[in-house]
């Protein structure tokens, strides 16, 4: 799940609680500004993310982990009546495979 709030001095915060398939469940909070620039995570699967509006419903993304070969970019898309969010993206995974995928988050 994730939740995204502005904040009163215009950062945008996502926090993300993962339950995995892989057995690892976190719960991490970053905050960001949507200029491009890269801003630091910690404690998620990346630890920097940059992002960019491209208009009123799509945003593009880049996220890296230092150290790894983890590396994805891709656009997340709100439908248009707000209650849909899809994410794509593709990169190369922690054990250096190519990935591609598609994320479905419905509003709550």
């Amino acid at each position: 799940t994730e939740v995204i709030e502005a904040t009163l001095d215009g950062w945008t915060k996502v926090t993300r609680t993962e339950l995995r398939t892989d057995g690892i469940n976190r719960t991490f909070s970053f905050k960001f500004r949507y200029d491009g620039k890269e801003y630091p995570v910690v404690g998620g699967t990346f630890d920097t993310i940059a992002q960019k509006r491209l208009d009123a419903n799509t945003t593009t993304f880049e996220v890296k982990m230092t150290g790894t070969a983890y590396h994805a970019s891709g656009t997340f898309t709100v439908s248009k009546d707000g209650k849909t969010r899809t994410q794509v993206d593709k990169g190369i995974g922690q054990n250096g495979k190519p990935f591609e995928l598609i994320r479905i988050y419905d509003k709550q």
